[in-house]
């Protein structure tokens, strides 16, 4: 198959938008996103402070769910985006005009087109495939 392949299934959760995940810096300070780590005042700790890693929470972080946004739960791809990019909803006040409006994906907007081609590009195969095979 040549051209558009199929959207992928799972584009994954935000790895800042989980327990667990966090961006430790050379100096030692602790980031929950990549989007965070050029500005100081969104640390949430250190890997040298006295308090375990396990015991930091960040709950903008923690209890941030694609489920609990609107734009999410309306959203025909929300399976396969889970958000796309958290830091977006946890500091939305930080975006303004349209980058206020949405960071979802393009393909939220292209999916249609892009399932249409895809098909296309089955039905063009397949018929090379019995043009060649007579």
């Amino acid at each position: 198959l040549t051209g558009v392949g199929l959207p992928p299934r799972f584009m994954g959760l935000c790895g800042a938008a989980k327990k667990n995940g966090y961006v430790a810096l050379p100096n030692g300070d602790l980031h929950k996103c990549w989007e965070t780590v050029a500005m100081p005042v969104y640390r949430i700790g250190s890997i040298l402070d006295d308090i375990p890693v396990e015991a930091i929470s960040e709950s903008k972080w923690n209890d941030w769910s694609p489920f609990d946004e609107s734009e999410c739960r309306d959203c025909v791809i929300l399976p396969n985006c889970l958000g796309f990019c958290a830091y977006h909803f946890v500091y939305r006040e930080n975006y303004s005009g349209n980058s206020a409006k949405s960071m979802c994906p393009s393909l939220k907007h292209e999916i249609s087109q892009r399932l249409l081609l895809y098909i296309e590009n089955i039905e063009t195969n397949d018929k090379q495939l019995n043009s060649a095979n007579k």
